[in-house]
């Protein structure tokens, strides 16, 4: 998920909010929207010890819609590349259009290499987390991240593992049922989720299609507490998977991007020096 460490660096921007909103150093309700119910849970709760029935019924009934009822296909997705196109106004004052390069094995290598065009040209940056070690980059400019910085990179993208699912179905994932909602102005069944490496969420699941409808997660701005959402806009099949294909996110209920996915391709046996540098 967008990070503000990134964009300020692609920027030039000044240390905090550019942007000129107030980041909150602890989660909170937002004003509206699914994240109303979800964001309070988010703050609070102790892991159970086993799931609820209702919630892996909710569960069973996604991992179905999205993999026409062959769930084992989401574990293709482990070793994957994706491309994001966004627009938005993240550490900058005015929308911007950039363009993502995503590569990720699960459970602790991504590598994000963004093209951001701004009034001074293109610029390009790429942020990796690369197991405990989490850089920066501007071209060959590599720097790697105080410890507080990359523990909040790593609970902030530790989200993108979410949209793809596959962390509902591992060993030790517990998941519990949440408040219902209205996602995109649809009814969607909440379901609060504690997974290994993940941060806390909320998953919701359109009643009508069963798909994924979007997220209410624990994220960071740099070192700071965040409540974020995701709304899915529309979705398609991606090598026989349904996924997200444009989505927006939000922070403390303000859109801060909307972003389309052109690609999402399984990649088995990637590189690990890909994530040693930029």
């Amino acid at each position: 998920m967008a990070r503000r460490a990134l964009w300020a660096v692609l920027l030039g921007a000044a240390a905090g909010c550019a942007d000129g909103t107030r980041a909150i150093m602890t989660a909170r309700p937002v004003e509206s929207g699914p994240a109303d119910k979800a964001a309070t849970e988010l703050a609070a709760g102790k892991k159970p010890d086993k799931s609820d029935p209702a919630a892996e019924a909710v569960v069973k009934a996604a991992l179905d819609a999205h993999t026409g009822g062959k769930p084992d296909l989401l574990r293709k997705l482990k070793s994957v590349r994706f491309t994001r196109d966004t627009y938005g106004t993240v550490g900058t004052t005015q929308p911007a259009r950039s363009k993502w390069e995503v590569h990720a094995v699960w459970p602790d290598r991504i590598r994000q290499r963004v093209e951001m065009t701004t009034p001074q040209g293109v610029r390009v940056a790429c942020e990796c987390r690369n197991r405990d070690e989490v850089w920066l980059a501007v071209g060959a400019d590599k720097q790697v991240m105080s410890a507080d910085q990359a523990a909040g990179f790593k609970i902030d993208v530790s989200a993108e593992w979410l949209w793809m699912l596959f962390p509902l179905a591992e060993p030790g994932t517990v998941v519990a049922t949440a408040p219902d909602a209205d996602v995109a102005g649809k009814p969607a069944a909440g379901v609060r989720v504690w997974a290994a490496g993940i941060t806390d969420a909320v998953l919701y699941f359109d009643k009508e299609t069963k798909l994924f409808a979007g997220m209410t997660f624990d994220g960071r701005d740099g070192t700071l507490r965040v409540v974020k959402d995701v709304h899915v806009l529309s979705s398609k099949s991606y090598d026989g998977i349904t996924l997200p294909e444009r989505m927006v996110l939000k922070a403390n209920n303000r859109q801060v991007a909307e972003w389309t996915m052109p690609t999402c391709e399984p990649q088995p046996g990637l590189d690990p020096k890909l994530f040693e540098n930029p």
